[in-house]
């Protein structure tokens, strides 16, 4: 895995979505994605279950900050990104900012 993609989301499910299903379609590599999700947003976590995605979770809206630290938690990779729960990655977005960031 290259890249920990941190996405924290606040009832956004459609959007959360669509940006899951970009960075699946047009990621070159392999990636760790972890959601944060704020309050209880039942259909966001059954995306993300039904993804088989590791996530963070608070019962209520933490805000962005503390969401992302705490999801950062979980990462594993030795490259962090943090995306918002409404971008869309376009292909081979990962390949080209690898080479940018690559020692």
């Amino acid at each position: 895995m290259l890249f920990s993609i941190i996405i924290p989301t606040f009832d956004n499910y459609e959007y959360l979505r669509l940006t899951l299903d970009s960075i699946l379609k047009n990621s070159h590599y392999k990636h760790q994605i972890i959601i944060h999700i704020n309050g209880n947003d039942n259909k966001s976590q059954l995306l993300v279950n039904d993804y088989k995605l590791q996530n963070s979770k608070s019962d209520t809206n933490i805000g962005l900050c503390s969401g992302v630290n705490k999801a950062s938690k979980l990462a594993e990779c030795d490259y962090i990104l943090y995306a918002h729960d409404d971008m869309y990655f376009l292909p081979n977005w990962d390949k080209e900012l690898y080479e940018e960031v690559k020692d």
